[in-house]
């Protein structure tokens, strides 16, 4: 069967599109363009009855602007920390308040270039690209021990000490939004305000997804969501580089992990900004409103007609969300 949970959704369709024969059995008939980077304020939000302050999204049908990965390599910061005896990659790059950036299940870093997120923040923030554990450039353990959610949080606030930062923002993609909760209960003291994008704070059944993984390869992967993006407009040969070098073992020990974890009951202490973002179509949508009714000072943001793979594509709505909280929130940490 197929999935979209959770950081799974683009692997999932890659692995369905691996074994078809031509792009056109890809599960959305009509790609969905990317909004470009510079977009006209669409909505403003309004509070629901709880007066969490809510809004929901509609985008316009433009054509997308191709996003742009290429940096300047003497304009981007690269380095290794260790915690815990495991190396997590970073890279710094832009000027301003800083803002870490986490990515989503099997992807790395890079994601926020390809997808256009980094062009677009990068002008306004110190941007804090991090490989989480098991990903990326970043040491792969294939110990499920290595990856319970303190270490992984520790491995953010190693990185942020490694660069002499004492708060930041923070944002996180899918399962990156998961490593984000785990930063808002163990060190909430490093978070001036957290950006959840499409996860929600509870644990979750991931036998089938594992199931999954362990039936494809990391070739098959790359191809098919290389495949798959490439009809959106992004380039296939970044995309392909991101998902074909997956180590499996140690993806699969991050998931068994993280997926036990649950944040609920942590919620009413979480006392930062925080911006619920997600796709109106994705499966956690009811769960993530759910939790801004707990939290104590969160806005909620639904994106209109997006589930949440596609949702992400979105940066140029995405990026108008997120700047607007920020600025809300306060820029100096």
């Amino acid at each position: 069967m197929l999935r979209l949970n959770r950081g799974l959704s683009i692997l999932a369709l890659a692995a369905l599109l691996a074994g078809c024969a031509s792009p056109a059995a890809a599960p959305t008939a009509t790609p969905v363009p990317p909004t470009p980077i510079t977009m006209p304020p669409t909505a403003t939000p309004a509070p629901t009855v709880g007066m969490v302050p809510t809004a929901t999204v509609q985008t316009s049908s433009a054509t997308p602007e191709s996003p742009s990965s290429e940096a300047n390599a003497s304009d981007v910061l690269s380095g290794f920390v260790e915690n815990d005896g495991v190396r997590i990659h970073y890279e710094v790059e832009g000027e301003g308040p800083p803002l870490v950036l986490l990515h989503s299940f099997t992807g790395n870093l890079e994601m926020w270039r390809v997808f256009g997120y980094v062009d677009a923040l990068k002008q306004d923030y110190r941007l804090i690209l991090i490989d989480a554990r098991g990903h990326g450039q970043s040491d792969k353990p294939h110990d499920p021990a290595a990856y319970v959610l303190e270490k992984q949080a520790a491995d953010i606030v190693a990185v942020l000490d490694e660069l002499g930062v004492d708060k930041a923002h923070y944002f996180g993609y899918s399962m990156g939004g998961t490593l984000g909760w785990a930063l808002a209960k163990y060190a909430p003291e490093r978070v001036s305000s957290l950006i959840i994008f499409g996860q929600t704070p509870e644990d979750f059944d991931a036998s089938g997804d594992i199931a999954d993984l362990r039936g494809s390869s990391a070739e098959e992967r790359g191809r098919g969501a290389a495949s798959y993006l490439g009809q959106y407009g992004f380039p296939e040969d970044e995309i392909y580089a991101i998902y074909s070098t997956i180590d499996f073992e140690a993806v699969i020990a991050d998931l068994q992990t993280f997926s036990t974890e649950n944040f609920a009951s942590d919620l009413p202490d979480m006392s930062m900004p925080i911006l619920l973002l997600v796709g109106s179509q994705d499966g956690d949508k009811a769960a993530l409103m759910a939790a801004a009714d707990k939290l104590p000072n969160a806005t909620f943001t639904s994106l209109r007609g997006y589930n949440h793979t596609t949702a992400y594509m979105q940066t140029g709505l995405v990026v108008e969300q997120v700047t607007k909280f920020l600025a809300e929130a306060g820029d100096t940490p």
